[in-house]
C-alpha cells in the first residue's frame, strides 16, 4: 500500500458515497422542486466530504485501538502519519463547507454542526456507549433531511420515514460492530454497549433496532406515500439482508459480527435505491 492508497483508505469511500447518495435521495424525494445540477453536485460533495473528514479523524483517535482490532489500517502501519491525516481531514472539512456555501445557511450550519459532533464523538462521546452509537446513526440519517433542505424548507413524511429507518438500521450496525471490537475496546477502556452489558445483551439490543427498521419499511406503501411498486422488491432485499445480519451476528464471534456488519452495509445501499425508486412517480 502506497501513500495515495493510504489516504484513500482513510477516507472510507464506500461509507462516504452512501452519505453523498443519501443527500441526493433526500433531494429527489422532496418533491417541492426538482434539484438543479448545482444542487445535485454540491449536495453530494458536501455530504461526501464531511463524512470523509470525520472518518479520518476516527482513525486518528482510534490508532491505538486499531493496532489491536485493525492493524492493517494505514495509520497503525505507519503509511500515513497522524499529523498528515489530521491536516488532510481538515482540508476535506473546509472543502465540505465551501461546497455548502451556495446552498443555504441551514445547510452550512448542518455541515459545521455535524462535523463538530463527529469530532466530539471521536474524542470522547464514543466511550459513552449507546449515546455514541446514536450520534453516529444520527449522522447517517441526517443526509436525507439535509438533501430535502437543499431543495425545500419543508420536509416530507417520506424523508422522515427513510431517515428514521436509516437511523435504526445503523444503530444495530454500530452495536454489532462493538461486539466485533469488544476485545480491543475492553483493553483500552472504551465503554461501548457490548463492554457494559455483555455481547449477548448487546446483540438483543441491536435486534430491537434492526427489527423496528424492518417493521417500518412497509409504511410508505401502506400509507400511500409511495405508489411505485419497484419499491417492493428492493426493500424486500433490504429486509432479507437485515434478517441475515441478525442470524449471522447471533454467533457472537468477531468474524460473524464483521460479516453481519457487511450485510447491513449492503442492505443500506440497496435500501437507498429502494427509497429513490419508490419516490419516482409511475
Amino acid at each position: 500500500m502506497n501513500k495515495f492508497q493510504g489516504y484513500i483508505r482513510l477516507m472510507r469511500i464506500p461509507n462516504d458515497f452512501i452519505i453523498g447518495l443519501a443527500v441526493l435521495v433526500g433531494e429527489v424525494i422532496e418533491k417541492t422542486t426538482f434539484p438543479s445540477f448545482s444542487q445535485v453536485i454540491l449536495g453530494f460533495l458536501s455530504g461526501f466530504l464531511t463524512s470523509a473528514s470525520v472518518m479520518i479523524l476516527n482513525d486518528v483517535v482510534d490508532i491505538e485501538v486499531d493496532r489491536i482490532n485493525a492493524p492493517n489500517r494505514p495509520l497503525p502501519q505507519g503509511i500515513i502519519s497522524v499529523k498528515s491525516a489530521e491536516i488532510f481531514s481538515f482540508i476535506l472539512f473546509l472543502l465540505a463547507v465551501f461546497s455548502s456555501l451556495p446552498l443555504s445557511i441551514l445547510n452550512i450550519s448542518i455541515v459545521i454542526l455535524f462535523w463538530i459532533l463527529g469530532v466530539l464523538y471521536n474524542i470522547s462521546l464514543k466511550k459513552t456507549g449507546l449515546i455514541g452509537n446514536a450520534i453516529v446513526s444520527l449522522s447517517v440519517a441526517i443526509p436525507f433531511i439535509y438533501g430535502g433542505i437543499v431543495v425545500s424548507n419543508k420536509l416530507s413524511l417520506l424523508i422522515i420515514l427513510f431517515s428514521s429507518m436509516a437511523f435504526l438500521t445503523n444503530m444495530g450496525r454500530e452495536i454489532i460492530k462493538g461486539i466485533a471490537d469488544i476485545r480491543g475496546d475492553e483493553q483500552k477502556g472504551i465503554n461501548t454497549l457490548p463492554v457494559r452489558i455483555g455481547p449477548k445483551n448487546a446483540f438483543y439490543t441491536a435486534c430491537i433496532f434492526i427489527i423496528t427498521a424492518i417493521l417500518i419499511s412497509p409504511l410508505p406503501l401502506i400509507s400511500n406515500i409511495i405508489a411505485n411498486l419497484l419499491y417492493i422488491p428492493l426493500v424486500s432485499i433490504t429486509d432479507i439482508l437485515l434478517i441475515l445480519s441478525i442470524i449471522e451476528a447471533f454467533q457472537l464471534n468477531k468474524k460473524a459480527c464483521l460479516d453481519a456488519k457487511r450485510y447491513i452495509l449492503y442492505a443500506m445501499i440497496i435500501g437507498i435505491f429502494a427509497f429513490l425508486m419508490g419516490s419516482i412517480s409511475i
